[in-house]
């Protein structure tokens, strides 16, 4: 069984005083793999600053995160910079997202927040 280190209360405090948007090595790594048409997925979005990089590279760019706090950044960065991105609010462990419906699905810093990610 998986346990969370932190709590949804705990991000939501972290998004309230964070705006990270900057441009991350994620785009550099995943460049050779994008188009316009590819379903691109970011689980655990923070401030979506990575998919708002993307969406120069794909019209179907979606952030995933559980903070309420997360997302309203994502929404507020996404506005700012005029671009299109779908925004989820959602939990990494119960996605809202059906089966082969994402060409490309990351995270960028999610998975070292759990003790047992492999169990």
């Amino acid at each position: 069984m998986i346990q969370r280190q932190s709590t949804r209360d705990c991000w939501d405090k972290y998004w309230v005083k964070n705006n990270l948007l900057y441009v991350n090595k994620i785009v550099e790594v995943l460049t050779p793999y994008l188009s316009k048409e590819k379903r691109i997925l970011e689980i655990g979005a923070g401030s979506g600053a990575t998919a708002l990089k993307l969406t120069e590279y794909s019209d179907r760019v979606t952030c995933l995160d559980y903070s309420k706090s997360s997302i309203e950044l994502i929404k507020k960065n996404r506005d700012e910079l005029q671009t299109h991105m779908s925004i989820i609010q959602g939990d990494a462990f119960k996605l809202p997202i059906e089966d082969q419906t994402v060409d490309i699905c990351y995270h960028q810093g999610l998975i070292e927040h759990f003790r047992n990610p492999v169990d």
